[in-house]
């Protein structure tokens, strides 16, 4: 299944103060809706899946994770000088946390979860 972002580049960052859970939802349910084809998941874990792998996961505290190749989490941690670190403090190896600023930005935000998608499909291909 091919799936490729609603084609419309707003320069769209919500004004949204992002203090809570359903703060975080909602910005999360609007980067999903950009891909048609892909549902979101869960309720108080929600998460986007293919082929049951989940590329995207959003904690019950707000924080989104995304799944992304080697080389692009090296260059996305040094960008938003970011780490590997999970919920509760361990590692949550090959995803990337998502700054609160970032999961503001559904336009730069698009280009990762494309990017998730992309690598999980991959998977399948070979």
């Amino acid at each position: 299944m091919e799936v490729k972002p609603i084609k419309k580049k707003t320069g769209r960052v919500s004004t949204t103060t992002i203090n809570s859970f359903s703060d975080s939802l909602k910005l999360y349910d609007d980067l999903v809706a950009e891909f048609p084809g892909i549902k979101r998941q869960g309720v108080k874990n929600a998460y986007t899946l293919y082929k049951g792998i989940k590329f995207t996961h959003l904690t019950n505290n707000g924080v989104l994770y995304i799944s992304l190749p080697e080389e692009e989490r090296k260059l996305f941690m040094k960008k938003y000088k970011d780490q590997f670190i999970g919920p509760l403090g361990n590692i949550k190896k090959g995803y990337v946390r998502i700054p609160k600023s970032l999961l503001k930005n559904t336009d730069e935000l698009k280009v990762y979860f494309k990017m998730s998608y992309d690598y999980v499909n991959s998977k399948y291909k070979k």
